[in-house]
């Protein structure tokens, strides 16, 4: 055979070879054992926030429970809903300082099971 023949059965192979290996790359990263159809973990329902930044609601106070460390208010503009929020223990501003009619802004953020928790409590 040709030399050029040779040549380009060569590179042929050697490409073939290296497409196998890099196939079987995308696995490396797993555990020896697993396989793409091993079960997937399940988590458990948790009350860690959601990504991103701490919403805003400005409102007013419908009702303060120190007790219960919960705050509704009546947010201004077109949400008519009322708003509960669990009050964390670290937030800002204490709900024995607020009372119904308060004007108030909320930084909260929404947690997994769809709660809502203030980080921060101010008077407007």
């Amino acid at each position: 055979m040709k030399k050029t023949s040779w040549v380009a059965i060569i590179a042929i192979l050697v490409g073939v070879s290296l497409t196998a290996l890099g196939c079987g790359q995308s696995d490396s990263n797993k555990p020896s054992g697993t396989t793409a159809s091993a079960k997937k973990e399940t988590r458990e329902p948790t009350t860690q926030p959601l990504a991103g930044l701490p919403k805003e609601a400005i409102g007013q106070v419908i009702t303060v429970d120190p007790a219960m460390k919960s705050l509704v208010i009546k947010p201004e503009g077109e949400e008519k809903k009322e708003m509960t929020f669990k009050v964390k223990e670290t937030a800002t501003g204490s709900l024995a300082d607020f009372k119904p009619g308060d004007k108030v802004m909320v930084k909260f953020y929404v947690e997994t099971d769809g709660k809502l928790t203030a980080e921060s409590i101010t008077k407007v």
